[in-house]
């Protein structure tokens, strides 16, 4: 997610919901406006890399779970899993 192509993209899509949320809030707070993050939170909402990080969370557990079946990325996925002792 370091890639400057893509953090260029993602800070755009991330001041979109910036000016969104201070567009919001214009209308209905009588005060200061209040910082992003708490505008966020005011709103419900959360932040791009945190929506990013949870689509990928749940991508790859769709994947390991066999909602997602492609097998393409089932080969390059490397798991390990320890052998188990089993006691007789």
């Amino acid at each position: 997610n370091s890639i400057p192509f893509f953090m260029k993209y993602a800070n755009r899509i991330e001041s979109v919901q910036k000016i969104f949320t201070r567009s919001v809030l214009k209308f209905t707070w009588h005060y200061e406006l209040p910082t992003y993050i708490t505008r966020r939170k005011l709103l419900g909402l959360q932040s791009l890399s945190d929506r990013r990080s949870y689509a990928s969370l749940m991508f790859v557990y769709n994947v390991l779970s066999g909602g997602i079946i492609c097998s393409e990325i089932c080969d390059l996925l490397t798991l390990y899993q320890p052998p188990r002792d089993i006691r007789k």
